[in-house]
């Protein structure tokens, strides 16, 4: 003999306290959802820099508010600032001042010539040639970040890839949060790590590995309170 499935209780049989609950579980999700989607349309999940835009650099009039502290002279040209290497092992380091040891620096540039694997990206914490805090990139997808201070060199980040970096020659965007004595680092928006930060200046730095290579700087910009 079958035993007939039991009866499902309907809408009468539901206590209203169970409904109620049930429906003020729903409009807190769906109330979560629109705060989220307002916070994203509003830019909130982005982080903010710290401090007020102190200037923004195309390059085509500043030259002399760079300094060039190791390699070849770049070429600054309207909206671009280009630097070609004459042989593998070739480096740029260009620096700028900057007023506030918490600030947010931010630069954009891709290789766009010679074979790939020239690094590039910024520094932070420039003493001298020998003493800096590097970030580079390059258009293979490998990211390293290290400190330089004299003959030796204190690698956060080995060279390896990482799956936020546009290949070929397309431009990313390398940024440095710094305060408190942190920076923390982020490429095209993403969230990479976060390492020590001293005192020194901001600049620009290419690590070319073959003849060449040309790495494009599109532009630079600084954020200070």
């Amino acid at each position: 003999m079958n035993t007939p499935p039991p009866e499902q209780p309907s809408a009468e049989q539901v206590p209203l306290w169970l409904w109620r609950l049930a429906v003020a579980g729903f409009g807190l999700l769906l109330a979560g959802i629109i705060a989220l989607a307002l916070g994203l349309a509003l830019g909130l999940a982005d982080p903010r820099p710290v401090g007020r835009l102190a200037w923004f650099d195309e390059f085509e009039h500043s030259a002399a508010e760079w300094q060039r502290l190791a390699g070849n002279a770049p070429d600054f040209q309207p909206a671009a600032l280009t630097v070609t290497a004459a042989a593998g092992g070739d480096v740029l380091l260009l620096t700028h001042t900057k007023t506030s040891d918490a600030f947010t620096f931010e630069v954009a540039g891709a290789q766009i010539a010679g074979v790939p694997g020239a690094g590039y990206g910024l520094v932070f914490g420039v003493a001298d040639a020998s003493h800096y805090t590097a970030v580079l990139i390059n258009n293979n997808g490998f990211l390293t970040a290290y400190r330089q201070a004299g003959s030796t060199r204190t690698v956060y980040w080995a060279p390896q890839e990482w799956p936020h970096i546009l290949l070929g020659n397309q431009a990313n965007r390398v940024r440095v949060d710094v305060r408190n004595e942190l920076a923390e680092v982020r490429i095209n928006d993403e969230f990479f790590l976060a390492i020590p930060a001293v005192p020194g200046d901001i600049g620009l730095r290419v690590e070319h590995t073959a003849a060449a290579q040309t790495v494009r700087y599109d532009w630079a910009r600084l954020w200070e309170p």
